[in-house]
């Protein structure tokens, strides 16, 4: 009972200074100091603070909160723009939840987060699920392609808009210009979850960020990509075909009604830091970036995904502040390439999956960083080199990433709520999925719930656990037992 493991976890992780390549954006130094150098050293508490006069009020702004909402607006292109204290989860479910009632139709990638099947959930739509290209080499989900949502459209009737993920976790940008252009053709709003793409708006040689490319809103992460605090995020809606007042009707729903001042002063103060000196910031950004990847690419038997990967597969243009990084050919799968990366070499990527290791190149990243980086992978990799006169490239296994999508027997919504069984999981094939099963990171779901759950799909999972992969979801978190329908 005396004890604080929280906090004292917090403190040892911040005493070990580890290279930081993960969220959040600010990597855990001060790059909002040009603001901070105005505070007091206890500013902290004295600005935690609650809707008093003069302060105004997240959920009915009229002074401070509405100014600062309608700069960042500004900053973006956008009609309406709304801090999120909730992280972006709660602006994308809001974003369903506006444009869908019960029972209306949607289309989605397979490669979704999480919190796009929560927004299902809470809205009772109806997803259309499309399938992403897929790498085989890089064994990541790639770009969408133009003609399948096209196809979707034409074939399903009464769909209320088009979901998608630009950049996704890998940096991947499909063609939004186009796919934008045929939502006009529809009059239906084009969505994006822009998590990973706050700062595409604030260099040249980023890719266009959505609302650029003529989407109707986005939801975007700062916290991860810029300077603002964890939990931080904001939403931006252009042109009419999103309804603003059930947006922000959406929002007062799902977001809490006691609003961190903290949070919301640091989305206000990034904003600010973007427009004053987001160029210059994203410039050495870039730098660091190409740095390491040449570093990287010149080592035998390790490879960091480039330019090379736009043009095929629905990929439009790709992020190159996310660097993906394999030693499959030097006998490394990614997750042990994480481990060594952070037990040995005390560098923290933001994921790894069975092939690859992402990290995250940001504003708040140095060179020293990035210099440390490239040394441990060739480190690794030579050590490697050394102990196995005839070592194997690590298998490629695309199974967590093929969206080979399963029969949806019912909505999300309707399965959330169905009384349910637990079974054991290798006695589930042919029932209906109660829940869902996402390794995480990324959180792309495996199935949904209302989906049958087939033998394919146990067999990933079994693959999975094997090789120590974490999920987000099921109620038993060992996945030896799975909720289904009644």
């Amino acid at each position: 009972m005396s004890s604080t493991p929280l906090f004292d976890g917090l403190i040892q992780y911040i005493k070990n200074k580890p290279y930081a390549f993960h969220t959040p954006g600010h990597k855990g130094y001060p790059i909002l100091s040009k603001m901070l150098n105005k505070l007091p050293p206890d500013a902290l508490y004295k600005m935690d603070l609650t809707e008093v006069p003069g302060l105004d009020d997240l959920h009915c702004p009229s002074g401070i909160i509405d100014e600062a909402q309608k700069l960042l607006a500004e900053a973006y292109g956008a009609n309406d723009s709304f801090f999120l204290v909730n992280g972006s989860t709660c602006g994308i479910e809001a974003l369903i939840t506006a444009v869908c009632s019960p029972g209306d139709k949607i289309i989605v990638p397979r490669n979704s987060h999480k919190s796009i099947i929560n927004g299902l959930i809470i809205s009772g739509a109806e997803p259309i699920y499309i399938s992403p290209y897929v790498d085989k080499d890089w064994c990541i989900p790639l770009g969408i392609s133009i003609e399948d949502i096209e196809y979707t459209l034409i074939n399903n009737k009464g769909i209320k808009a088009v979901f998608l993920v630009n950049p996704t976790y890998h940096g991947i940008c499909s063609d939004l210009e186009s796919i934008s252009d045929i939502c006009v053709n529809f009059d239906i709003p084009l969505l994006i979850d822009e998590a990973h793409g706050p700062h595409l708006k604030f260099h040249r040689g980023l890719p266009t960020d959505s609302l650029g490319a003529g989407a109707s809103s986005c939801v975007q992460s700062p916290h991860k990509h810029l300077g603002s605090l964890t939990q931080s995020s904001w939403l931006h809606i252009k042109g009419e075909r999103v309804d603003a007042d059930r947006v922000k009707s959406s929002l007062q729903l799902l977001q809490t009604t006691s609003p961190s001042y903290i949070l919301m002063a640091s989305l206000d103060c990034a904003r600010y830091q973007m427009v004053i000196e987001g160029e210059k910031l994203l410039d050495r950004t870039l730098n660091l970036a190409r740095y390491a990847r040449n570093g990287i690419n010149h080592i035998p038997g390790a490879r960091c995904l480039d330019e090379n990967i736009v043009g095929g597969g629905g990929v439009f243009d790709y992020d190159p502040t996310k660097l993906v990084v394999t030693c499959r050919d030097a006998g490394i799968s990614g997750r042990e390439l994480e481990r060594l990366l952070r037990e040995e070499y005390n560098i923290q990527p933001e994921y790894s999956d069975y092939s690859n290791v992402t990290l995250f190149v940001t504003i708040g990243n140095t060179m020293e960083d990035v210099e440390k980086l490239v040394s441990a992978i060739c480190d690794i990799v030579n050590r490697r080199h050394s102990l196995l006169d005839n070592r194997s490239s690590v298998e490629i296994y695309t199974g967590s990433v093929i969206m080979d999508i399963p029969t949806q027997v019912m909505t999300p919504r309707e399965a959330f709520f169905a009384k349910k069984d637990t079974v054991d999981l290798l006695n589930s094939t042919g029932r209906i999925s109660g829940e869902i099963v996402a390794p995480y990171p990324p959180g792309i779901p495996l199935i949904c719930p209302g989906e049958e759950i087939t033998s394919e799909i146990i067999e990933k999972i079994r693959f999975l656990k094997e090789k120590n992969i974490s999920f987000h979801g099921p109620f038993d978190p060992s996945l030896k037992y799975i909720k289904v329908i009644s």
